[in-house]
């Protein structure tokens, strides 16, 4: 029986398993690649969501600010500010 230098039974067969070891590596550095790139995408997402909270929050502020100066008569602008008040919160709504 023909025995390679490496203790397999041929060299043909030999080249073959370098070849499987090659891909392997390059698949695990791959899949590494895409670990990271998808860690690094769902560091971006996260900031992204904690920011629209921030905003949905502020909204629901000046939302509460409009209604209370639109429906508030002791406020100084009284006068405008209802008018205001009602064109801001229509546009909110829509």
């Amino acid at each position: 029986m023909d025995v390679c230098k490496h203790g397999r039974l041929r060299c043909s067969e030999c080249d073959h398993i370098q070849e499987l070891e090659e891909k392997v590596q390059e698949l695990e550095e791959e899949i590494e690649r895409t670990d990271n790139s998808f860690a690094n995408a769902y560091m971006q997402y996260q900031k992204q969501y904690e920011r629209v909270k921030e905003l949905e929050e502020e909204n629901q502020r000046y939302k509460a600010a409009l209604a209370k100066i639109a429906f508030d008569e002791k406020s100084q602008f009284f006068e405008m500010s209802p008018k205001i008040a009602e064109e801001a919160l229509k546009g909110e709504s829509e």
